[in-house]
């Protein structure tokens, strides 16, 4: 009797040292890669989300000051994180670190009521390193990692415990939150209201934990209202937030949507074939239980998941954040269930020699010597690394006393050179969409161009960075081009396919193409 409980004994440590070992290696390699891209480029929706927080920190009116067709608690959501760092790009990405370790720690937390910790703490582990996958772009600082923080603070709240009616309520209050920071967290609405569900004995008890969810869930949604009655911005929100989206939503059909699909999914399943393959296992055994309603929220939750990456018919990487977000419960479920059984050392060996192979498979990624030629390849024709190659340029030669404009959607300029742009219209292809404010806007983008004469003018001549499609695009970019012509010179010019950066006089006699970045100074 003695021999078996000191073989079991040896066989429990053996297994504990090998799912300790995996989190060591999985969190180190973590720590490596998300510190190594500190630095990085700036990405697109990062820089912009990031400079309407400053603005809405500063105290600018919602929608008339600044805008995004993106609910009011998307702008609070970066300001106050981020007013944290000084609204520097280290903190910004320091923030992106943050948020997913928290996230993380939070997911641990709600799962060891039920679950044993150490098989716990390996699956989110190893989630934070598929939640902060390059191809996802979780890399960067997404809307997607606000949403999926304040949906793990509702699921610990409600999960595994008596909560009390302030407790639903402030669960309320962060689904609210979570909506009014992107529209498709209202695909998780059906995971809440299972658990809303699970927490009353009778349809009274139900009924009256749903209300009390649902007011908290108005309140915020009340108080954004409110603010934005006494700003008087109410019908600016409106076309922002509805009449903008829809013309925006309408221009992908699905056939060109079932292409963006494909391929967006070859790219995230290729670089994380191994993680998805044991949320695929994962899936098998919660199936596998499924007479147990915890089993059927964990289903529940990845069918709506992978529904929210629909609207749009975009797929953009950073969409899937919210698809990956349930798969942390599908492998705290396999790792728990596994731990139990006799086999248990093999499967947490495989993990192990999986996670190695994972890491080693892809280590320019993850130890990547040279982040901005790496993030050039990930986010192939965004230019981001010239971006930042620019930036750091303009950093050099922009006074205190100078103005700043960027023309063209290259907003990650106004962080790289700490300015204010003269206009509220920083993303300027967001003008080109044919709406019943378009032509309005684009006159008044081209008239604070002409009122304030910035210093120094950025000038974008790639199309994607107009949106060059339509007489109307054409329209905003021939008066630019031809204001720039007529009052400035040419100081600096960046190709974008050599990344070759030529200044001063010999800036003057290079080619203008279609692929470059110019710098002018007001004559």
């Amino acid at each position: 009797m003695l021999t078996s409980t000191n073989n079991l004994n040896k066989k429990t440590g053996f297994l504990n040292i090998l799912i300790v070992a995996t989190t060591i290696l999985v969190g180190a390699v973590f720590i490596y890669y998300r510190i190594n891209y500190l630095y990085a480029p700036l990405g697109n929706d990062e820089s912009v989300y990031l400079y309407l927080g400053k603005m809405a920190m500063h105290g600018g009116a919602l929608y008339r000051d600044f805008y995004e067709m993106k609910p009011p608690m998307l702008f609070y959501s970066y300001g106050f994180l981020n007013a944290l760092t000084g609204f520097s790009i280290l903190g910004l990405h320091l923030n992106a670190i943050v948020i997913v370790l928290l996230t993380s720690f939070l997911i641990y937390k709600t799962y060891i009521r039920k679950y044993q910790k150490l098989p716990t703490m390996l699956a989110c582990t190893i989630w934070a390193l598929l939640f902060s996958s390059p191809m996802i772009y979780g890399n960067y600082l997404q809307s997607e990692h606000f949403v999926a923080l304040f949906l793990v603070l509702i699921f610990y709240l409600l999960q595994f415990r008596s909560p009390s009616n302030r407790q639903i309520f402030i669960s309320g209050l962060l689904y609210g939150a979570a909506i009014l920071t992107k529209q498709t967290a209202i695909f998780f609405i059906v995971p809440g209201l299972f658990l809303i569900y699970e927490l009353g004995n009778t349809k009274k008890e139900r009924l009256q934990k749903l209300l009390i969810f649902t007011a908290g869930s108005l309140v915020i949604a009340l108080f954004f209202l409110l603010v934005i009655l006494a700003y008087g911005t109410y019908d600016d929100m409106m076309y922002w937030l509805f009449e903008f989206p829809s013309s925006y939503v309408g221009r992908i059909t699905w056939e060109n949507g079932q292409n963006y699909l494909l391929s967006f999914a070859r790219q995230i399943f290729e670089f994380n074939a191994y993680f998805f393959g044991m949320v695929a296992l994962a899936l098998i055994f919660v199936f596998y239980g499924y007479k147990k309603r915890l089993n059927w929220f964990y289903l529940v939750s990845v069918l709506f998941a992978f529904a929210s990456i629909f609207p749009g018919l975009r797929f953009y990487g950073q969409y899937w954040l919210l698809f990956v977000l349930p798969m942390s419960f599908l492998l705290i479920h396999l790792f728990s269930f596994v731990y139990e059984q006799k086999w248990a050392a093999i499967f947490f060996g495989g993990v192990l020699l999986l996670s190695f192979i994972q890491v080693a498979s892809s280590a320019d990624v993850y130890f990547s010597q040279n982040v901005d030629k790496q993030i050039n390849y990930i986010s192939y024709g965004q230019s981001f690394d010239k971006t930042k190659k620019m930036g750091l340029y303009l950093s050099k030669i922009i006074k205190k006393e100078d103005t700043f404009m960027v023309l063209g959607a290259v907003s990650q300029l106004y962080l790289y050179v700490d300015k204010i742009a003269p206009t509220r219209h920083v993303w300027n292809t967001m003008l080109n969409l044919e709406t019943s404010k378009n032509k309005l806007y684009q006159d008044e983008y081209l008239s604070d161009l002409n009122k304030e004469k910035p210093t120094y003018i950025f000038f974008s001549f790639s199309a994607l960075h107009w949106n060059l499609r339509t007489s109307s695009s054409n329209y905003v970019y021939n008066k630019c081009y031809e204001f720039v012509a007529n009052n400035y010179e040419r100081i600096a010019i960046l190709d974008l396919e050599t990344g070759n950066l030529v200044t001063g006089e010999d800036a003057k006699l290079q080619q203008i193409k279609a692929e470059t970045y110019v710098i002018f100074k007001r004559k």
